[in-house]
């Protein structure tokens, strides 16, 4: 029987290369659970800071998460064939790549809000999900363990009234993000279809923007390298 675990990790920026691990949540069907603070090597930045309130101070006598029990926990699910399960699968799991965590199969609740609601809502972000959805609340928002919360009783509501199977949550995760990936969805190309040939000069010009998303900034790399 498929397994599933919950995560949400609070982070030092938004490169999963380069981004530290603050604060991790994860809950699984069965039980397990942890929640806890990190202590960055490099201090986080006040803008972050600004968003989650977590401070400097707040991590000062927390371990890193590297070697955690944390770590090792999530590196035992992965192999035992558990589903993950988060808001933003490229992010978090991005970030747990950085440690040798790699689960087979995810669902991304934001990609599969895209797929249901592409025009009914201003956005997909966790808390105008919530509000969308009628999800009563209490708690702080951007912080790890109330973003799980959340994210169970969205993921439920998905499951139960949209869904005939946990494979189907995952294969329209992936076909979601793929048909997401491949048009522009900003900007003067807004709607068309990515296309090196003929956006090259644009995505040489995104390449150069320093407020470029991380992830889009990957993700034109690697069309620019495979053409």
């Amino acid at each position: 029987m498929d397994k599933l675990v919950f995560l949400d990790i609070e982070s030092t920026g938004l490169d999963t290369d380069t981004a530290e691990i603050i604060e991790l949540c994860y809950i699984t069907e069965d039980g397990n659970r942890s929640s806890k603070l990190y202590k960055p090597v490099s201090p986080i930045p006040p803008h972050v800071s600004g968003i989650n309130n977590i401070d400097n101070v707040d991590v000062e006598n927390e371990e890193h998460f590297q070697n955690s029990s944390a770590m090792y926990d999530l590196r035992a699910f992965a192999a035992s064939g558990y589903i993950a399960v988060t808001h933003n699968t490229e992010f978090d799991l991005g970030m747990l790549k950085q440690f040798d965590i790699n689960f087979e199969r995810e669902i991304c609740t934001c990609m599969l809000a895209k797929y249901l609601w592409p025009t009914q809502i201003q956005n997909h972000q966790l808390g105008t999900l919530r509000a969308y959805l009628d999800i009563p609340h209490s708690g702080n928002a951007h912080r790890a363990e109330y973003d799980v919360q959340i994210l169970i009783e969205i993921f439920s509501k998905m499951r139960e009234n949209h869904f005939h199977s946990l494979d189907e949550m995952v294969e329209k995760t992936r076909e979601t993000r793929a048909e997401i990936d491949s048009v522009w969805h900003f900007g003067k190309h807004y709607g068309e279809k990515i296309d090196v040939k003929i956006h090259r000069s644009y995505i040489e010009w995104l390449l150069k923007q320093p407020n470029t998303n991380p992830q889009l900034r990957k993700k034109l790399q690697k069309r620019l390298q495979d053409n």
